[in-house]
């Protein structure tokens, strides 16, 4: 009797769970439908700018835009350049006629030239040690300055991801500064910053050859390139002489430049620094006065052509004395060939200008009245390259 019998009547109706889902689904889409509009229309705007963008694009390569724009910064371009060389003049153009514009011009350069002089000019006026320097005596006068540079001339720089930056000698080098330290004020200039150079240099400013060492922060920059800036060397102009492989570094004072060809490691032998050896001693054994006049009278600025044409001079007047002993009954008692010994003697300097002092001894000698030894007088000259 509690047992109750389902009867057909009682199972739920089959058409109820359609018609749920059917509500669920257009309450959900009535939900979404101001969304689906407004999307509809943020995807019409794009559409639209796209078109016009393709119209400006299309009338552009058509050229009725395009040259207004070219038009437009052509003037622009002309307006700014035109400006500026008016500012960078030496002068003023209008001559003070605008007010106004002068006094923004003068505004200008005192700034822009203030903010600019540490980039352009070098860190200092005095790039030495005023003369006379501690430890030299009142009075005296300073030595030549000779102004070396180092990359390309003394040495090559090489940088490895292993090492860094190392530099490597030309052949000569360390004779070349032993033997001008004797005679000159030696300043090594470097395009390299401080840090780069001075790790190669400890051991060459250790022996003391090298008088003082000026970096890239003591140069000027022109024209897009760096320049060494002689002018602020305080020291004698006519006694400064400069020995360079870069031309485009001196070109602000080339009356005071001796150019050498670059050192190239790889070019096989080089012998350019010893060559050049005896002429710059001669240059203050000689007594020479005014560098750039001198310069100027042998006509070239090339280092090597300079050293073989005082060669020249050298042994033409060694020879002229020997002519002149042979004259008369003199000849008679001095039968030694005209071939004067151009070797370095054993004790004797191979770089030395004993020959420079033929003439005097040839005075002496006929003074005298003895033979004045002529051929030994002449053993430091080097003898001269073939072809030469």
């Amino acid at each position: 009797p509690w047992t109750r019998t389902l009867r057909p009547s009682d199972s739920p109706a089959p058409a109820a769970e359609p018609r749920r889902t059917t509500m669920l689904r257009g309450s959900v889409l009535r939900r979404l439908a101001p969304r689906r509009g407004l999307a509809t229309d943020v995807a019409a705007a794009r559409r639209a700018a796209r078109d016009k963008a393709r119209k400006r694009l299309a009338a552009a390569e058509q050229g009725s835009g395009g040259s207004a724009t070219w038009a437009y910064l052509a003037g622009a371009t002309g307006v700014i350049g035109g400006f500026s060389a008016f500012v960078a003049a030496d002068t003023d153009v209008t001559g003070g006629a605008i007010a106004p514009l002068s006094d923004l011009r003068t505004w200008l350069r005192v700034n822009v030239m203030t903010a600019a002089k540490p980039l352009l000019e070098p860190t200092r006026e005095e790039l030495l040690p005023k003369w006379p320097m501690p430890g030299v005596p009142p009075g005296m006068p300073p030595p030549p300055t000779l102004v070396i540079d180092l990359e390309g001339t003394l040495a090559r720089p090489d940088w490895s991801r292993k090492h860094g930056w190392r530099y490597a000698k030309r052949p000569g080098f360390d004779a070349f500064l032993k033997e001008m330290s004797k005679y000159y004020e030696i300043v090594l200039f470097s395009s390299q910053q401080m840090y780069t150079v001075v790790p190669f240099l400890e051991k060459e400013m250790a022996k003391g050859q090298i008088s003082h060492v000026l970096f890239r922060t003591e140069m000027k920059w022109r024209r897009g390139h760096l320049v060494k800036p002689i002018e602020y060397i305080n020291r004698p102009k006519n006694r400064i002489v400069c020995l360079d492989a870069h031309p485009t570094m001196l070109e602000e004072n080339p009356e005071h430049a001796l150019f050498i060809p670059p050192f190239d490691e790889e070019g096989g032998a080089d012998d350019s620094l010893v060559r050049l050896i005896p002429f710059f001693v001669a240059l203050v054994t000689e007594d020479v006065r005014d560098y750039p006049r001198l310069l100027a009278q042998l006509g070239t600025h090339d280092a090597l052509e300079a050293a073989d044409i005082y060669r020249s001079r050298v042994v033409g007047h060694v020879q002229a004395v020997e002519d002149r002993k042979r004259r008369g009954l003199g000849g008679l008692i001095y039968r030694a060939p005209l071939t004067p010994d151009l070797a370095a003697g054993e004790g004797d300097s191979p770089f030395s200008a004993k020959a420079l002092a033929a003439a005097d001894a040839a005075k002496v000698g006929a003074a005298a009245g003895g033979d004045p030894g002529v051929g030994g007088d002449v053993a430091g000259l080097a003898p001269m390259p073939a072809g030469k």
